[in-house]
């Protein structure tokens, strides 16, 4: 009878064993066919369910395990490095933009400062000189001249008064006699007509005074000379 084989030599009856298929007239017991399930011997279900797998001599089917991809339903295959595969998975699926996947099981979360592409096995710092909005970024964005970026930022920081930011990277000091007011790429002498204490503040020069350009504070016109324009410096004509 099905679920049984019969020894054609000594016409014994024998019950066939968990995992096995056997037909009515079978005289041996064979394994249930990969891509079926055999609950019971005497009939073999086709595994049809998507993320489960029957390998030869299943009971039962089976839910892929987890670092598993199960496209047909015969087999596991091993997923590739930057792909999630979480348990009764029967697609591959890329690590997901913002996430990283340093094993096939796992998915982890891009932290501030860095970006994960699509298909990351790590997450990536920002570079120094970039900046990189939210974890969801998936290239580095360049910081512009007249900020600065330090590696990991999240959003580009504007020179402070007083020093200047050539490329992005730098924060450079404005020297004295100079002036560098916030946000600017490149320093600058202080205005004729102004005086800079520090290179973070200019001046305009009081009335009777001179300030010449790159002056660091306003001078008394001198003797024998009008300084109409604080900026300018004219020698009186004689007899005045």
């Amino acid at each position: 009878p099905a679920g049984s084989f019969c020894d054609i030599t000594s016409g014994n009856t024998t019950r066939c064993p968990d995992g096995t298929y056997c037909p009515p007239g079978s005289e041996t017991a064979e394994l249930c066919r990969a891509g079926y399930y055999c609950q019971d011997p005497s009939v073999q279900v086709e595994c049809t369910t998507p993320g489960q797998y029957c390998e030869a001599g299943s009971q039962q089917p089976a839910d892929c395990p987890p670092g598993y991809v199960c496209i047909n339903t015969d087999r596991k295959e091993e997923c590739e490095l930057g792909y999630f595969c979480p348990e009764a998975t029967y697609e591959r699926t890329l690590c997901r933009v913002g996430f990283y996947c340093q094993n096939t099981i796992t998915e982890s979360e891009c932290t501030d400062g860095s970006f994960c592409p699509e298909g990351s096995t790590e997450e990536n710092d920002c570079r120094i000189g970039f900046y990189c909005p939210d974890r969801f970024s998936t290239t580095e964005t360049q910081c512009n001249p007249g900020y600065h970026c330090p590696a990991r930022s999240q959003q580009p920081i504007q020179c402070a008064k007083g020093n200047y930011c050539p490329d992005g990277i730098h924060e450079l000091s404005c020297n004295l006699t100079q002036f560098c007011d916030r946000g600017v790429a490149a320093y600058r002498d202080c205005a004729r007509g102004y005086h800079c204490p520090n290179p973070s503040i200019e001046i305009e020069c009081s009335e009777t005074m001179f300030c010449d350009v790159g002056s660091t504070e306003q001078t008394i016109c001198e003797a024998g000379f009008e300084c109409a324009n604080p900026g300018v410096k004219v020698q009186c004509r004689n007899g005045f």
